[in-house]
């Protein structure tokens, strides 16, 4: 297994030219060229031409757009000017849930591409209030970009909607500068640092797109706390921001914050290979265990889900197989915290899920992660636009019943789960076990 680590690059010689609306203090550290600014008439944000419709009781603070590079292990670029697109933006928490749609073109007032579907914008009872900033991934390939091709600008109009938008809406007539983001392909301490074939292709995102049906979630979002990571230190992260979730939501009492549980994991060993290249996952998770347990006086229960051989039986946790849609809402709607693994070509990355809905017959998650591992000043929320602290992805099975993450390139290996069982669920469980020692006594 590989881990995947994620950087970003800016070029200072260039303006910005993101979408901002009034904030105490710049955030951007990406720089576009292009104009900046916008007018307010009517309702209708213009912005160097391009069209912004914001509903009356939410307005985004901010947005950009990029388009990412792909290094390898080697630090070599391995795909310059991919079909990988994101969007970044910044919004306040709404009082009930609006939907974000976005189209995008290359000729003005054109027809143009619908590139992000209804997106969802929860209400602050369903997630988390304050600002929230996000980010989507955009396929380039259906604005008709190629690889090797630079998306340089894109004119578009940006809409938030209190109720699910069926007909398209054209391009404006002006347009924005794109970003560019570098992410990095490394290898995993999972198996060790090991020589082959090196990252080569990417693919192309899935994106949010499609969704005409009322979104639906069985719980209300998870406020997943920042935590930065050293290089290839992804499962840390992602099991540490959990346990500091579960910590705080269960008032468990260990006096540490997500960031201070990540440097306790980092120091039992989870994320450093084994010396002979023989695959630490299970070891990771068994250490993360019993880190857990400990922090919370034996109450939290770790469960994991596997696509199909990925993981051995691992002692004391119960492992599930199977439909990974219907596993997500049964953990979820039972208050667990999730970290999700997602394996390529030559590598995998692993997040923590802040969110769970399923839309138009669709499942999606939000997630955290750290995009720039091994700069504390920057990824997961800090250092700027370019990074926000929730991404979102569809899950969804190919028509041999593969998991994939975001990507037809992403497939879905295994996830682990924690929780904080109530009083009557660790009485069946007890209950459970006992009847099942009786039965093999008789």
């Amino acid at each position: 297994m590989k881990m995947r680590a994620k950087t970003s690059v800016s070029d200072p010689s260039q303006k910005q030219s993101s979408f901002t609306r009034a904030r105490p203090k710049k955030r951007c550290r990406i720089w576009l060229a292009g104009k900046k600014g916008a007018a307010a008439l009517c309702g209708i944000m213009l912005l160097a031409g391009g069209t912004v419709t914001q509903a009356d009781n939410l307005s985004l603070d901010s947005f950009s757009f990029y388009q990412v590079d792909w290094y390898d292990q080697s630090g070599g670029l391995a795909q310059s000017v991919s079909l990988w697109g994101r969007m970044s933006f910044a919004y306040q928490a709404p009082a009930s849930t609006y939907f974000l749609n976005v189209f995008l073109g290359d000729t003005p007032n054109s027809t143009g591409v619908w590139a992000v579907e209804n997106m969802p914008l929860f209400a602050v009872d369903n997630g988390i209030s304050g600002q929230r900033t996000e980010g989507v991934d955009i396929n380039l390939a259906d604005l008709g970009v190629t690889v090797g091709t630079t998306w340089a600008q894109t004119y578009f109009s940006v809409l938030i909607d209190s109720t699910i938008r069926s007909a398209p809406l054209p391009v404006g007539s002006g347009s924005v500068n794109v970003g560019r983001l570098a992410w990095n392909s490394w290898d995993s301490p999972d198996e060790g640092i090991t020589p082959g074939a090196l990252f080569t292709d990417p693919g192309a995102p899935r994106g949010v797109k499609g969704n005409q049906g009322i979104p639906t979630k069985p719980q209300a979002a998870r406020d997943m706390r920042s935590v930065q990571e050293d290089d290839n230190y992804c499962f840390t992260g992602a099991t540490a921001r959990s346990l500091d979730w579960l910590n705080r939501t269960k008032n468990l009492g260990a006096n540490r914050t997500a960031q201070e549980m990540y440097g306790d994991l980092k120091g039992l060993g989870t994320s450093k290979p084994n010396d002979n290249h023989t695959k630490a996952r299970e070891k990771w998770i068994g250490l993360k265990n019993t880190y857990a347990r400990s922090k919370s006086s034996n109450t939290i229960v770790t469960k994991d889900w596997d696509s199909g051989g990925w993981l051995d039986p691992i002692a004391g946790i119960a492992e599930s197989g199977g439909n990974l849609s219907d596993w997500l809402t049964s953990e979820w709607n039972h208050g667990e915290d999730i970290e999700l693994t997602y394996n390529w070509s030559d590598g995998a990355h692993i997040v923590t899920l802040v969110d769970f809905y399923k839309q138009g017959g669709k499942t999606f998650v939000k997630y955290r992660d750290d995009e720039i591992q091994g700069n504390n000043n920057l990824g997961d929320g800090v250092g700027g636009d370019a990074y926000p602290a929730v991404k979102t992805a569809e899950v969804y099975a190919d028509a041999g019943g593969v998991w994939h993450f975001g990507s037809d390139a992403n497939k879905i290996t295994w996830a682990v789960s924690e929780s904080v069982p109530e009083p009557q669920t660790l009485v069946l469980l007890s209950v459970g076990l006992l009847l099942l020692l009786r039965k093999r006594h008789v």
